[in-house]
């Protein structure tokens, strides 16, 4: 499975609904969650990421909610 290119879309309104950059990130990792069990896989099967910052400040924020998806 590849995937590429998620953005924080929520599926319900097709909307980008959240505001800041914890609530995006967090939202970008459900969408890759429901992509990976459409496809009969979970976030353990995940090989290798790229992630795009806006700002490196963003970078420890992002870091935190990608680190509870991955253990």
């Amino acid at each position: 499975l590849f995937c590429s290119g998620q953005v924080p879309i929520d599926p319900k309104t097709g909307q980008i609904e959240a505001k800041d950059v914890r609530s995006q990130a967090e939202q970008v990792m459900r969408n890759i969650g429901e992509v990976l069990k459409a496809a009969g896989a979970q976030y353990s099967d995940i090989v290798k990421t790229t992630i795009f910052l806006k700002s490196m400040g963003d970078f420890a924020t992002v870091n935190e909610v990608y680190g509870g998806f991955l253990k």
